[in-house]
């Protein structure tokens, strides 16, 4: 039995043994474990049962009970220290998600934890949200993100016939999960990333404009970009910031490209440093509607984007060989 008492505004005792409240509970289904809040990976004990542990010599019938008494015993920002240059973003726990009957409604259950600049949050209450349906024919990406007033909101995605985008976080949030909606049908929500820093900005899709031949400029973590002019011919290749290279540069990262003019748009072979390596060596071109996705490499002596997929929105296949 792990049992909790309360002592203090600043300290608690786990069998016995005093600690500051600098603790967040971490819940995956009916289990917890309970861990520091300046470095998840320290933790008090390993993942037990919710009836193994006690609060104040109380037991709890469910996973929420218990973990509604134990954040104030564990857990409070008075003993967040100012000087602290830790600045992570993470989920710290999540329940799982429970749609409710057949509707498009789901249940947050209680339980869910998550750092934000160094201030530990986190919902005390089940939070219902309704996923609004789309336009018959129509899809789109919605997203649930956790915000800086203890609560779950929804962010609603643009609808669009051919082609679902997954909108961007809003300002001082962090994404949680993410919806399908296609018509009336919306899916299971995706399952939401513990315990692992989150980049805030790589869920961001970036439009590209322009006219003639155009060079990508990478300035911070979006990944995804819809070319949006009709007079763009061609695109060149990247132009990283010094800040994306000190910061975002990571081998692996995968680049996608939607052409969503109404026009051909040719992609360039180039073995300079920071464009694009495609087959055959030569210049591919993408037609309306079909996705080109690159990952970042380095060769021998520099670092490239080198072709990866060529794909029609809608579809989960490639469609061309090489």
């Amino acid at each position: 039995m792990q049992a909790f008492v309360n002592i203090n505004s600043q300290k608690f005792l786990l069998n016995g043994i005093p600690y500051y409240k600098n603790f967040m509970p971490f819940v995956i289904n009916n289990k917890l474990k309970v861990v520091n809040v300046y470095d998840s990976k320290l933790q008090l004990f390993d993942f037990e049962d919710f009836g193994n542990v006690s609060v104040n010599g109380n037991t709890f019938g469910s996973i929420a009970l218990l973990v509604s008494a134990l954040l104030p015993t564990i857990f409070t920002r008075d003993t967040l220290g100012s000087g602290s240059s830790t600045q992570l973003n993470e989920i710290l726990s999540a329940p799982a998600i429970e749609r409710v009957g057949t509707t498009n409604s789901f249940n947050f259950p209680i339980g869910y934890t998550w750092r934000y600049d160094n201030a530990l949050y986190g919902n005390t209450a089940i939070i219902n949200r309704t996923i609004a349906a789309a336009a018959d024919g129509f899809k789109r990406i919605d997203i649930a993100v956790v915000d800086t007033f203890n609560n779950i909101v929804i962010v609603q995605g643009v609808e669009d016939e051919e082609v679902a985008v997954e909108p961007s976080p809003l300002p001082n949030t962090l994404r949680l999960t993410a919806f399908s909606v296609n018509g009336d049908v919306v899916s299971e929500p995706t399952t939401p990333v513990v315990g692992v820093y989150v980049e805030k900005a790589e869920f961001i899709q970036k439009t590209i404009s322009g006219t003639g031949s155009v060079s990508v400029v990478l300035d911070t973590q979006e990944t995804n970009f819809r070319i949006v002019s009709d007079d763009i011919t061609m695109i060149e290749g990247t132009s990283p910031t010094s800040g994306y290279l000190s910061q975002y540069l990571r081998e692996d990262k995968l680049l996608t490209f939607i052409n969503k003019t109404a026009n051909p748009i040719v992609f360039k072979h180039s073995v300079e440093i920071h464009n694009f390596r495609l087959p055959n060596a030569t210049n591919l071109t993408v037609q309306p509607n079909e996705i080109i996705r690159f990952r970042q490499a380095k060769d021998d002596v520099s670092i490239c984007y080198e072709f990866d997929s060529l794909s029609r929105v809608g579809s989960t296949n490639e469609f061309r060989t090489y």
